[in-house]
């Protein structure tokens, strides 16, 4: 349990709050069995505070912060319980021992009188001594009934003093458990105003996310009325090479079509699921193409979301590598494979290849000096992604993107190549 409570305390202090959670309830389990140390249970509520907290599971993170609270006020009602207790002890032992002082100098002064006495009982043979000794004894009586009350002053002086600091605890207290009323009744309001504010927030998010699913659904119907009138346009072409142009641009409106489509139809309004989509643009344009042999396609392709400010670019890119495979690689009906793989090389670091076993590129073919528009448009998404792109040949083409999240470009103004 101490390994786990230490394992705890570092995921909470890096901010692995996944990790803390489930560290959190193996201790929580345990806790039922054995009995935990006050400070550690109330460390163990704010922890699960703070993990609540950074998961957005607020009503568990305002049901363990009020247990937190609840035991912390315990603790402190005990501490002060204890200290008053300690100064009535206090008090106590000091009455005690200024009795005990008092006796011992009763007894001195009964003894004082014992031996006047006897030496009265001596005779007259020591009259004159015997005066002088009472003389004596009597001086020292009054010297002693000076000091004993002189003693007695200063002690209901102390125990004055001792009353009057106990007088002014008592009012400290009394002052405290005021304040504590008052934060009390604070912390009451601002949890309500809390809540509301949450109420709040939550009816915001809900707002805001039904009209991003609006925008995506226009946007969405938007490209489709494009697409549609792109087919109208091509309907009345009789030229083989516009109509391959258009046919090319209807692919990219649909790439980004689909992009629209699956944010609208998915409770994450602002990141995509990249295996369904890349499986589906690869279908359509297996279908568009409809190759007269088989053309296989693989895709190796792992549980990556990625913000739709990527998926566009990169969903674009694959589009132009997947036509440019169906219409060169396989000539004359020949057979071949597709490859398409995306993977983390790292946790903010992906990578995308492209490959196919066709004919290749021509051998007097630079990739990076094309003018084509396809060409064209893959160099400037890969630089709008900040990435490396790579297109290599023999035997077959491949493409190969290197793009990091972070450095998304806002804007980027592409850069015609010579």
């Amino acid at each position: 349990e101490v390994v786990w409570h230490k394992i705890c305390q570092f995921y909470v202090a890096t901010g692995q709050y996944k990790k803390a959670s489930y560290y959190l309830k193996k201790l929580h389990a345990k806790s039922r069995k054995f009995r935990y140390e006050p400070q550690d249970k109330l460390e163990f509520f704010l922890m699960h505070f703070k993990v609540d907290s950074a998961q957005a599971n607020y009503p568990s993170a305002i049901r363990h912060y009020q247990l937190y609270s609840a035991l912390k006020d315990s603790l402190f009602n005990e501490t002060q319980s204890k200290q008053i207790e300690q100064l009535g002890v206090q008090y106590e032992t000091k009455k005690k021992d200024q009795a005990l002082e008092l006796n011992k100098k009763d007894i001195a002064i009964l003894g004082e009188q014992s031996k006047a006495q006897r030496s009265q009982r001596n005779g007259l043979i020591g009259g004159t001594i015997l005066l002088v000794a009472l003389l004596t004894l009597s001086y020292n009586r009054y010297r002693l009934k000076q000091r004993s009350n002189s003693l007695l002053e200063a002690q209901q002086q102390v125990l004055h003093a001792q009353q009057e600091e106990i007088h002014e605890k008592n009012k400290h207290l009394s002052e405290l458990l005021t304040e504590k009323d008052s934060l009390l009744t604070q912390k009451d309001l601002l949890l309500l105003e809390k809540d509301t504010l949450l109420g709040e927030k939550d009816q915001l998010i809900t707002e805001k996310e039904w009209l991003l699913k609006e925008i995506h659904h226009r946007v969405k119907n938007n490209l489709q009325l494009v697409m549609s009138l792109l087919n109208s346009q091509a309907a009345s072409l009789k030229d083989k090479s516009a109509l391959a142009a258009i046919q090319e641009s209807q692919h990219r409106v649909q790439a980004m079509a689909l992009i629209h489509q699956k944010l609208y139809q998915s409770e994450n309004v602002a990141r995509i699921l990249m295996p369904d989509y890349i499986q589906e643009v690869v279908a359509y344009l297996h279908d568009s193409y409809h190759p007269s042999q088989p053309v296989r396609l693989k895709l190796s392709v792992e549980r990556i979301e990625l913000d739709v400010t990527l998926a566009v670019p990169l969903g674009l890119i694959i589009n132009e590598a997947i036509t440019n495979s169906f219409k060169y690689a396989f000539p004359e009906g020949r057979q071949g494979t597709v490859n398409i793989s995306l993977h983390h090389l790292d946790k903010m670091t992906y990578e995308l290849n492209i490959w196919d076993d066709g004919v290749g590129l021509p051998s007097n073919y630079v990739p990076s000096r094309s003018r084509s528009l396809g060409m064209t448009l893959m160099h400037g998404f890969s630089g709008q992604l900040g990435g490396e792109l790579s297109i290599t040949t023999k035997p077959g083409t491949r493409l190969s993107l290197l793009f990091h999240e972070e450095q998304l470009s806002p804007t980027y103004t592409s850069t015609p190549y010579a």
